[in-house]
């Protein structure tokens, strides 16, 4: 008996040794981590999880790895982990975060709904499985799952959080009007009735009518844009397809219109778009007076570091049914210089270049008219009929950007962009003649610098859960106009709409 006894003392003592060794080399494995030192914590959890098996040492070094962004080795540690502790669901919640984390959504979607959610307290993996549901249109689903966590937990931010993202897939209705004022001079002002409505990853129709009236130097302009499509989803987002397809009017004349813009995610933070549209044309005076319609193909590659480092690189190509065409290539990007809670700020640089087939700078009168009043060889005013066209234009800016929370649901943001180095090919006519003796217009160019200026400034007021307003000013003084616009908008969400 008394032998039977000291082996029992001497086995738990073992045991307790070993315990104690164990946290050990835990907490020096957490120093390390703690102190950035995360090579020496890898070889310390390396030898000490081939020597034993325990959940917390597998848990540390999945982790471990994971911070050190070998996500293949993680996934190794966490599945070896769980299959040996399969009843240790922190293993896998963490191993679940991780694959949500790193984009992996369809695994992260399988491991999570693995779980036994019906009798443990797992609100993160509950936020998990919402927002995967809503990324992937399933809303109804969402629903589910979001509002019994929001009743239970009134006061958990990310509880609310992902409710906010819930609202976002509401049916809506928006009124919006816009007024511009420009020097070529153009007055004019549209009112905007937008509605739309998100169903499924399949059915999220929307339907827009805008009104416009402008005064293109003295001369009346009205007609109208009517729009209706809906956004495709393919898995978590990943693929989305907007298609739309309506009808331009004005002056009696009818155009059909429409657009296709497909998105695609090709890394964690990055997407590629591509589109073509169909869509009017009415930036000049001539355009106002005279109803273009053109077809413009573009494609991007975005770059969107959780809102902290954005960028994005794109060409256009607008072509018209003339056979002219408008190239441009842009890229800009933005850094954080403030990011704190309630106020951002971030800058960054620009660069674009426009150049066109061929130009359309051309006189406002007729030859004769300027041969009767004009001597030889002056200089002949000239616009831009019917759009503008421009040659060689290269801008390098600066950007500037900046959030602030003023208030419990008002937000003020401001932006800004000063072109440090722009110029363009500029147009000149001039009232020469030919080798006949016979009078014409020769067209020269000459390399003019300008400083291209654009800044605007939006309040957001959001008054409710369901009702939001926003106003925003934009100044704009670009090569050939400088203009003001003023726009504001209206939102209303039916949120009890099921």
């Amino acid at each position: 008996m008394k032998l039977l006894l000291l082996l029992l003392w001497l086995l738990l003592y073992f045991q307790f040794s070993y315990a104690q060794v164990g946290e050990e080399n835990l907490k020096t494995a957490r120093q390390f981590i703690a102190s950035g030192h995360l090579a020496r914590a890898d070889s310390l959890l390396t030898a000490y999880n081939v020597s034993t098996k325990d959940p917390l040492g597998l848990q540390l070094h999945a982790h471990l790895l994971y911070l050190q962004k070998r996500t293949t080795a993680a996934k190794e540690v966490y599945v070896k982990a769980i299959n040996l502790f399969p009843r240790a669901e922190y293993l896998q919640l963490d191993y679940g975060r991780m694959l949500y984390q790193t984009g992996k959504l369809n695994a992260a979607a399988t491991q999570l709904q693995s779980m036994d959610l019906t009798n443990t307290n797992h609100v993160e993996a509950e936020i998990m499985l919402t927002n995967l549901l809503l990324w992937k249109g399933d809303v109804d689903k969402a629903r589910e799952r979001v509002l019994p966590m929001r009743a239970a937990y009134p006061g958990n931010e990310s509880i609310s959080a992902a409710h906010d993202l819930l609202n976002l897939y509401a049916p809506y209705v928006s009124l919006s009007y816009n007024h511009l004022v420009d020097d070529q001079p153009l007055i004019g002002s549209a009112v905007t009735l937008e509605a739309g409505y998100h169903r499924s990853s399949f059915i999220a129709p929307h339907i827009s009518a805008s009104f416009f009236n402008y005064d293109a130097s003295n001369i009346p302009v009205s007609g109208s844009i009517l729009n209706a499509g809906n956004t495709f989803k393919w898995g978590y987002g990943s693929t989305m397809l907007k298609a739309e397809a309506g009808v331009f009017t004005q002056a009696s004349k009818l155009s059909f219109i429409g657009s296709a813009n497909v998105t695609q995610k090709i890394l964690k933070n990055t997407n590629f778009q591509m589109g073509v549209s169909r869509q009017p044309y009415q930036f000049t005076l001539a355009s106002l007076q005279q109803p273009i319609v053109s077809t413009v193909y573009t494609g991007a590659i975005n770059y969107n570091n959780n809102e902290k480092i954005l960028g994005k690189a794109s060409f256009e190509t607008q072509a018209f049914d003339d056979g002219n065409q408008v190239s441009s290539l842009y890229t800009w990007f933005l850094l954080p210089l403030v990011y704190k809670k309630n106020f951002t700020f971030q800058s960054g640089y620009s660069f674009s270049y426009s150049n066109s087939r061929y130009n359309t700078f051309n006189a406002n009168t007729s030859l004769g008219a300027v041969v009767a009043t004009q001597p030889l060889y002056s200089n002949v005013s000239g616009v831009y009929l019917p759009i503008f066209t421009p040659r060689n234009q290269v801008v390098h800016a600066l950007l500037l950007s900046s959030a602030m929370k003023i208030a419990k649901g008002f937000h003020l943001f401001v932006n800004g962009s000063v072109g440090v180095q722009a110029s363009a090919d500029n147009p000149v006519l001039i009232l020469d003649k030919n080798s006949g003796g016979q009078p014409i217009f020769s067209k020269y160019y000459y390399k003019q610098k300008y400083t291209p200026v654009e800044f605007s400034t939006t309040l957001q007021a959001h008054l409710s859960q369901k009702l939001s307003l926003s106003s925003k000013y934009t100044y704009s003084s670009f090569i050939f106009y400088i203009r003001s616009n003023i726009h504001l908008q209206l939102n209303y969400r039916f949120l009890n709409a099921k």
